[in-house]
């Protein structure tokens, strides 16, 4: 075999290679839990709750979280994934700095994953594929309107601990989804007492939103001699709302938050005899 034979049979063998390596990595990217793992930021098992996550294409998503489960760094990787794929994604939290921290999470993921990027800042990125990323604080809502989840790929916007979010924040981050119908919107949080947005998107939200409730026993991290101490250390109310996903009436509250929405709800005669009788 001459030697022209053996440099074409040689391109012919390097071009297959490459593109057999394409398409794996076509087969990575399209699943967003075998993407995970080839990222040098992620040093853990994925919990079996955190690769449903991943994967779920949900419109609308609620996430009830114990502390330190793993919703926020869960969320910056499923935010990164739609980014890498040249979507769009919102960051918001009760303040700036909650939301940058979400914000360099997906910024150091992507920059693991050799993300070609044409700007970033400290709360904004954009990739070379229209891929784009900018997080929100909500602590000013009048100052964050205006945005909108439009885009030509997929869309989320995330609301980090979305039960401390105050209630004037909720009419103002809606109309982002207003003209976008195909983009995705999830909460995610530890509870904050049974009130708020957030509690009744949980309690009363309908059908259309998917719950995901992920109390500390379910944390392959957090190990059992660690609740014990924390149940000790705690009490048994602040320990069922930190770790147990538990929505625990505020301590010295006169009224129960039940007791106050049924006197809102034209229950009125029987929230008062309610009153009396307990007392």
């Amino acid at each position: 075999m001459g030697m022209p034979h053996i440099e074409r049979d040689l391109k012919a063998l390097a071009a297959r290679v490459e593109q057999i390596a394409a398409a794996k990595a076509l087969r990575t990217m399209a699943d967003p839990v075998e993407w995970t793992h080839r990222l040098s930021t992620v040093n853990y098992e994925l919990d079996a709750w955190q690769q449903d996550y991943l994967r779920s294409t949900a419109k609308r998503e609620i996430l009830l979280c114990s502390r330190q489960v793993g919703k926020s760094s869960t969320s910056a990787l499923k935010a990164a994934h739609i980014v890498r794929g040249g979507g769009l994604c919102f960051c918001l939290a009760p303040t700036q700095r909650q939301a940058a921290l979400l914000f360099r999470q997906i910024s150091d993921h992507l920059v693991a994953d050799n993300a070609a990027f044409t700007r970033i800042t400290q709360t904004e990125l954009e990739l070379k594929n229209g891929g784009h990323a900018i997080s929100l604080g909500t602590d000013r809502p009048s100052g964050i309107r205006g945005h909108t989840l439009v885009h030509p790929g997929d869309a989320v916007m995330l609301l980090d601990e979305a039960a401390f979010c105050r209630d004037e924040v909720w009419p103002v981050i809606m109309p982002f989804l207003a003209s976008a119908p195909r983009a995705r919107l999830v909460l995610l949080s530890t509870p904050c007492g049974p009130s708020g947005e957030f509690h009744r998107v949980w309690t009363e939200g309908g059908d259309d939103w998917n719950r995901v409730r992920v109390p500390a026993t379910e944390c392959s991290r957090i190990s059992p001699e660690f609740l014990a101490q924390e149940e000790m250390r705690l009490g048994p109310d602040l320990y069922a709302q930190e770790f147990m996903c538990e929505f625990v009436q505020p301590a010295g509250a006169f009224f129960s938050s039940d007791l106050v929405k049924s006197m809102f709800d034209g229950n009125s005669e029987t929230a008062l005899a309610a009153m009396f009788a307990a007392e």
